[in-house]
């Protein structure tokens, strides 16, 4: 059991399962609607903890009923938070979600009103009672300061990419491991997994690079090698929310383990592909 500081945010997702994508401009009933709790660093710590991990949530939370709704799920969930993190007269970020059911895609439109994490409250984390640090990359300039906080320890450091964010190569430097993700590496001009990994090697060749790619599996560069795993789908596909998060977390399980790099990108892309399974992140591992 390894105790694990994740900072990004957390979110009131509003989710329909629906029998196909709405027309613009028209109405249709959901066959089916869920409240959760997610957001990138919230939902890996859902998945850590289910790994037989101890997980701390480094993000800010509001003061209203949503929020209420937020603190209760992470209880129920046992994944500890800062509850002194409330920000006065605030709204929860939220997150509509509405899933076509005939292929599985969803469509995410996203409302944030809620101050950022900013590094004079991390700054107050005692980051050395820790086993692992892994953060969401956002925030950027707040975020560059938690990093250089982080880098000053003996505990190793991952970076998640999901988007690319003004400045956001500006923290690559502080990580032991950079995830990207499929959205980051396009937006930055890469439509194949290896020549984002390639690029990105050529300037940090002490790093474990990882980079999703969907149905196509999963690449690492580490040492001058690359490594990849094939995705696992399940049998039907239910519900991909998460399910780079659900990764991110199962890679970060693998290097606690020390397991070696092929193993844990295969592990991670059979753990991504059972969640896509099910409904929501419970995954149901005993």
């Amino acid at each position: 059991m390894s105790q694990i500081l994740v900072t990004g945010i957390v979110t009131l997702d509003i989710i329909h399962f629906l029998s196909q994508y709405p027309e613009e401009d028209s109405e249709q009933r959901a066959n089916q609607q869920l409240f959760e709790t997610g957001g990138n660093a919230s939902n890996s710590s859902y998945i850590l903890k289910q790994l037989g991990h101890e997980p701390k949530l480094a993000a800010t939370l509001a003061d209203d009923t949503a929020a209420d709704f937020i603190r209760q799920q992470l209880q129920q969930r046992q994944i500890d938070y800062f509850d002194e993190w409330r920000m006065p007269n605030s709204h929860s970020p939220t997150s509509c979600i509405s899933i076509n059911q005939q292929n599985a895609s969803r469509t995410i439109s996203h409302y944030r009103c809620l101050a950022e994490l900013s590094f004079a409250q991390f700054d107050c984390v005692d980051l050395n009672k820790f086993d692992w640090l892994h953060f969401e990359g956002r925030n950027i300039q707040e975020q560059q300061f938690m990093l250089q906080k982080a880098a000053n320890t003996s505990v190793p450091v991952s970076l998640e990419a999901e988007k690319d964010r003004p400045g956001i190569d500006d923290l690559f430097q502080y990580a032991d491991v950079l995830f990207f993700s499929k959205t980051f590496a396009r937006q930055r001009g890469f439509y194949q997994a290896e020549d984002c990994l390639d690029h990105f090697s050529r300037q940090y060749t002490d790093k474990l690079l990882i980079c999703a790619w969907g149905e196509q599996g999963a690449w690492a560069w580490q040492g001058q090698q690359v490594f990849h795993s094939p995705a696992y789908p399940p049998p039907q596909l239910i519900d991909t929310r998460a399910a780079g998060d659900t990764f991110n977390a199962a890679c970060i399980n693998g290097l606690l383990k020390q397991q070696s790099t092929q193993k844990i990108l295969q592990d991670a892309c059979k753990l991504a592909g059972h969640k896509c399974g099910l409904t929501g992140l419970n995954l149901n591992l005993c």
